[in-house]
């Protein structure tokens, strides 16, 4: 048997993962509503759609991160409450449903886009339409499965009450986990290589440079990074099913991925609108840099001036030149500067020669005569 380590802790990890990568995807989310604001563009219904995953989104990340860690998701089963199991499961049941509904929302919102881009192509709507009905009807039906794959639904995690015990007379489990797991992740993954395949034959009909071309063409490729997370996602899972004793703890991986996945898919739906609003950006970046170098330049040559005005000045007086014979032209740039300041005037029976110029921070020094 596998020894462990009771002060073994890993949910900050799952608090880090969990929040960080929502807050990623919140954030290309507001660039890309900003970059519709730039270019003046109402929103479609590819917008609605992704706005209507991320009350979804929050839900998961809040239960897995927040509630279950509390909980006792990232500890060892024996070092937790002894209602830590239910609440877990509890926890689960709730992401659950709120990660079905957050892919298949961003998954429409994605063929949407598709349909207003490309939907001019009589040969691509077919497709978007079955990806779209696939998508829906899979939601639909995981949806209903994890709900009622235990009656009542309480079921769900009431059973894991080691408190007070839901006797199994009082409820019944049709579906087991394990096929939930792949029933729901093996058309995920389909799916999601499906809908970032889709357009790329039609994006090189585009009227657009070969650049831009390969550039939106790479975009829409990260998306294979959703489906490879949904694999590993589906793997962690299956783990946790060999290895259901020690429950919070092997739990971890596979809820750090299932936690990455919704949050990546809404960043890959994201970012290809926001080109605007980084382009504005990157103007302001590049003016204010502009004027922060105008200033330090214009600075510098002041600077500059003044010393070799002051040096030109001190030159003359010392050298005991008649100013009042001095041109305009002739004059240190401290008089070009005003033509408003009076000519240097010695007083009366003032010896050039005995005092040697000197800074203010010093008192003239009297030469030997």
């Amino acid at each position: 048997m596998e020894r462990m380590d009771l002060s073994d802790n890993r949910g900050p990890t799952i608090i880090a993962v969990g929040y960080s990568t929502w807050a990623v995807a919140i954030a290309t989310l507001v660039l890309r509503l900003a970059s519709r604001k730039v270019r003046g563009v109402k929103l479609g219904i590819e917008d609605w759609l992704i706005l209507a995953s991320i009350p979804f989104s929050l839900v998961h990340v809040v239960f897995f991160a927040s509630y279950g860690v509390q909980n006792g998701f990232g500890k060892h089963v024996l070092a937790n409450k002894i209602d830590s199991v239910r609440n877990c499961a509890f926890a689960l049941f709730i992401g659950e449903v709120c990660y079905i509904w957050t892919l298949c929302l961003v998954k429409l919102s994605i063929l949407a886009f598709y349909w207003r881009t490309f939907g001019i192509e009589k040969s691509i709507r077919i497709p978007i339409i079955a990806i779209g009905v696939i998508t829906l009807v899979w939601a639909v039906g995981v949806f209903l499965t994890s709900m009622f794959r235990c009656r009542p639904v309480r079921a769900n995690w009431e059973q894991y009450n080691l408190v007070h015990p839901m006797p199994k007379s009082e409820y019944v489990c049709d579906v087991e986990r394990f096929h939930l797991y792949y029933g729901s992740g093996i058309p995920s993954i389909v799916t999601d290589f499906a809908v970032v395949v889709l357009p790329t034959p039609y994006i090189w009909k585009l009227q657009l440079p070969k650049s831009q071309k390969i550039a939106i063409s790479g975009i829409l490729l990260v998306g294979l990074f959703v489906t490879a997370v949904s694999i590993v996602r589906l793997k962690m899972l299956l783990v946790i099913q060999s290895k259901n004793l020690d429950v919070t703890w092997n739990a971890v991986d596979a809820i750090i991925w299932q936690l990455v996945e919704p949050n990546v898919s809404i960043m890959c739906a994201c970012v290809v609108f926001i080109k605007p609003i980084l382009g504005k950006l990157g103007e302001a970046v590049n003016l204010s840099k502009l004027s922060l170098l105008t200033s330090f330049v214009s600075s510098n040559m002041s600077k500059g001036q003044s010393t070799t005005s002051a040096a030109s000045a001190n030159r003359w007086y010392a050298s005991g030149q008649d100013t009042e014979n001095i041109s305009m032209n002739d004059r240190p740039a401290t008089y070009m500067a005003d033509e408003n300041i009076l000519p240097y005037r010695p007083e009366p029976g003032y010896n050039r020669s005995s005092v040697e110029l000197q800074s203010l921070a010093t008192k003239p020094k009297q030469f030997p005569n």
